[in-house]
């Protein structure tokens, strides 16, 4: 758990974060989503306020824990690699200072595709390189939070990838600041969005995407088969078959909601769904919103009530039926 409460000129901020899983910080330039990383990480002690994780204090009115003494791993978008060593050396500047074996360094260059790169000398190293050496060396350190600023913004597709998709697998608790949407979609479990040194609202992933401008929702989902094209992923909600050109293991899958139809009966589809209305609301005379529950999963749903026969005959708790007609990998 982290808890947070600063209020200065400039930011006025007081939450608790469960501190699990990835929490995404959305807000535009200058809605102080970097000066809050900087408090948590310690790197601003100017600045008067209170920030606990777990049972610790990192800072009130007596105490002040230097960044050092935090065990927080800290990735700038600026990356900030020690130019006169190589890839090995850098990696062993911050595994000097934590308890982390040999086996558990070479794990973590093996998954970040960085193994191959150990004798380079870092000022030789493209940018996708670089900041996955910078992600190594941040997780050499065994940090317990793990804090990123927009750490793939102009990298190449490959690296963005190779990132998030190892950033999804790590269970560290992560507060990541991103301004791509794609990014945000494809990692987080929890978003904050921040307007004007002020949290305007917060909330799940799914919750938060019809504040976001994505009407839709995701889903975690795994691959059990791929034939003829057409890709089977398990899903808390069920099976879901669809074509798939680029199958994934483990991946998450968005469903646009102009991609589903609600039926009040059950009809012959492979991916129909059933789920109890938990809300019902009207959205500028032509659109429906349904909170749905899919036995304890929760689903957010925009769609025209033109697309909902007798939707004025929808009401709190009755059972319906969403068929699912395409998915997205992401």
């Amino acid at each position: 758990m982290l808890y947070l409460n600063y209020a200065l000129a400039y930011l006025n901020l007081e939450f608790d974060l469960k501190c699990t899983g990835i929490t995404a910080l959305c807000g535009h330039s200058g809605a102080g989503k970097t000066t809050l990383l900087r408090l948590i990480a310690g790197l601003e002690s100017r600045h008067k306020g209170i920030l606990k994780f777990d049972s610790r204090t990192w800072q009130d009115h007596r105490i002040f824990v230097p960044p050092h003494k935090r065990k927080i791993g800290y990735v700038f978008q600026d990356i900030q690699l020690f130019k006169h060593l190589n890839v090995s050396d850098n990696l062993a500047y911050a595994a000097a200072r934590s308890r982390i074996t040999v086996a558990e360094i070479d794990e973590i260059c093996k998954k970040l595709q960085i193994d191959n790169l150990m004798k380079k000398m870092s000022h030789s190293l493209s940018g996708g390189e670089k900041q996955r050496v910078a992600f190594a060396r941040c997780l050499c350190s065994k940090p317990e939070l793990l804090l990123l600023d927009e750490p793939f913004t102009a990298l190449e597709e490959n690296s963005t990838n190779i990132l998030l998709d190892y950033l999804v697998k790590l269970k560290l608790p992560t507060i990541y600041v991103s301004h791509s949407l794609d990014e945000v979609i494809k990692v987080a479990d929890y978003i904050v969005q921040i307007e004007h040194g002020k949290i305007l609202r917060q909330g799940s992933l799914n919750y938060m995407l019809q504040f976001l401008g994505r009407n839709g929702f995701v889903l975690s989902a795994q691959l059990l088969s791929h034939i003829k094209r057409v890709s089977s992923y398990q899903t808390l909600i069920g099976t879901i078959n669809f074509p798939d050109l680029n199958p994934r293991t483990t991946a998450r899958l968005f469903i646009d909601n102009r991609n589903i139809q609600i039926h009040q009966h059950h009809i012959l589809s492979e991916n129909c769904f059933a789920a109890i209305i938990d809300a019902i609301n009207f959205e500028q005379q032509y659109f429906c919103r349904l909170s749905l529950n899919f036995s304890g999963v929760g689903v957010e749903v925009l769609i025209l009530c033109s697309k909902l026969s007798n939707v004025n005959n929808l009401v709190i708790g009755q059972t319906i039926f969403l068929e699912i007609q395409y998915a997205q990998v992401i």
